[in-house]
């Protein structure tokens, strides 16, 4: 058997190759989020989820110490029962330098991302929940990394 083709390993130098881990790794940085932010909307009742479960549409305004004034965007469901709440949700505050994305689960806060200077954020902290007219959540006070 002959082949038309003959095979001969080559080497080529690693010098002149890119390495792809080098790129779009983000820098880890802490963003302190501290503050206090409203549902705009904070008098409209949640929707339900039928489940004896409430979702709030959570776009708002407020003050945070590394972003200053921020635009709220997300959603927060709170279910708890018998009077108990139980919130989790995801938040994204927003300026015209980027927006940082929280998850929040029970009265814990982590931040999940971020864009713009805010590329690469992380931060753990406390959340306190402000309630107004027939217990419906108005407002999330968020505090200093745990």
């Amino acid at each position: 058997m002959s082949s038309k083709f003959q095979l001969s390993p080559q080497v080529e130098g690693i010098e002149t190759r890119v390495l792809l881990s080098g790129f779009g790794r983000a820098q880890r940085k802490f963003v302190d989020v501290t503050g206090e932010f409203m549902r705009h909307d904070a008098w409209s009742p949640p929707k339900s989820t039928g489940r004896a479960g409430l979702v709030y549409d959570f776009n708002g305004s407020g003050g945070v110490s590394t972003l200053g004034a921020v635009q709220t965007s997300g959603t927060i469901t709170d279910s708890g029962r018998n009077g108990m709440h139980s919130y989790r949700g995801n938040i994204t505050l927003a300026n015209n330098q980027g927006s940082v994305k929280l998850t929040i689960r029970a009265n814990t806060y982590k931040i999940t991302g971020g864009t713009g200077v805010y590329r690469g954020a992380t931060g753990l902290g406390a959340v306190s929940f402000g309630t107004g007219f027939n217990d419906t959540l108005a407002g999330i006070s968020l505090t200093g990394d745990l």
